[in-house]
């Protein structure tokens, strides 16, 4: 038997927090249209909604800022993956 992942619409925008050590400007978070940034004294949560073509702009930003990113998470409870099964 084979899976098959099926992803989400990629063209959907989807809310997401990302968990970042360190710490990142207010600045940063109107450049990636952000809702809302907290930092905590060690990491920075940052709460975006976007497609996932702007969600791998934020984490290549995140990477050229050298930030080590400790998670990305959907806060859409909606989101389930589709995984379908073949046989063969």
């Amino acid at each position: 038997m084979k899976t098959t992942f099926t992803p989400a619409d990629p063209g959907r925008r989807i809310a997401y927090k990302l968990r970042v050590y360190g710490e990142v400007s207010e600045m940063w978070l109107e450049d990636v249209n952000g809702k809302e940034i907290a930092f905590d004294g060690e990491v920075t949560s940052i709460h975006v909604t976007v497609d996932q073509a702007a969600l791998r702009g934020i984490l290549g930003r995140l990477w050229d800022l050298n930030l080590t990113l400790l998670s990305v998470t959907s806060e859409d409870t909606r989101v389930e993956p589709k995984i379908r099964r073949h046989n063969g």
